[in-house]
């Protein structure tokens, strides 16, 4: 089930195979696709198949004092939630002598305490009327933070600079049809600026998911984040009125108060 959003646009569906076309992220927190695989390998997916989505967060904003991130929009009839595994902490604006980062958001949704090489294991949530999610990062702090995401450690104990990611997702395909799982603010997440006011939501990308895709080769798939490969990735840009932008027409419809309410 689809939970309700404020468009500014219609969403359409690129092409068959993959065709990443990268989120404006000028000055914006940013989730983006940082790698894809299968257990299909190269061959077209197929019902029981699973899928393997990697994610990187930065923050082109500066100074902020709260953040969100979620999966959700998609069909579990056709892609499941299986797992997920995200980093303990991001936007890190100082590495100690030990390397270690600090300075950091603490992701609230951790069930276990941990240094920031660590990472947590992801749950799915479903509310009435809203729809199947999973939150992916979520955290608040008292004091602003201003770590743009290089400086942080990924889920498997490196440096995201030095390639490892901030989060791992996994999905199976279940049954035929197509169905659309979209990375961004979602309804509980956003951005809250130093000042306490609601910032821009986090820009994202939607991934069409159904019988058929193909997934690149590893190698092949690092060209995604340089929109090299044909995929069916679609950019979600919003901006501060929580409008998605992709520069198509326009269609309005409702949504949640923003989740840092009340």
């Amino acid at each position: 089930m689809k939970r309700g959003h404020r468009f500014c646009s219609t969403s359409v569906l690129v092409a068959i195979g993959f065709s990443l076309l990268l989120s404006g992220t000028a000055s914006a927190v940013t989730v983006t696709l940082a790698g894809l695989s299968s257990s299909a390998g190269t061959d077209p997916l197929s019902v029981g198949d699973t899928l393997v989505i990697d994610l990187r967060i930065s923050n082109a904003l500066g100074p902020i004092v709260g953040v969100g991130v979620e999966a959700h929009g998609y069909d579990s009839s056709i892609a499941d939630f299986v797992s997920g595994q995200a980093a303990l902490s991001f936007f890190h604006d100082t590495i100690f002598k030990s390397g270690e980062p600090a300075g950091g958001f603490v992701n609230s949704a951790q069930t276990r305490a941990g240094n920031p090489a660590g990472s947590m294991e992801l749950g799915e949530k479903d509310i009435a009327g809203l729809g199947e999610f999973v939150e992916i990062f979520f955290a608040i702090s008292s004091t602003p933070i201003d770590g743009d995401g290089s400086l942080d450690n990924g889920i498997f104990g490196n440096p995201v600079s030095a390639g490892d990611i901030h989060a791992r997702i996994v999905f199976q395909l279940l049954g035929p049809g197509l169905t659309t799982i979209t990375f961004d603010s979602g309804s509980g997440g956003g951005v809250v600026l130093d000042d306490g006011t609601f910032g821009p939501f986090v820009s994202g990308f939607s991934l069409d998911v159904f019988p058929g895709l193909v997934v690149p080769e590893p190698a092949s798939a690092v060209m995604l984040g340089l929109g090299l490969c044909a995929l069916a990735v679609r950019p979600r840009i919003r901006d501060r009125r929580g409008c998605l932008d992709d520069g198509r027409s326009s269609l309005a419809s409702p949504r949640r108060g923003h989740p840092f309410h009340g």
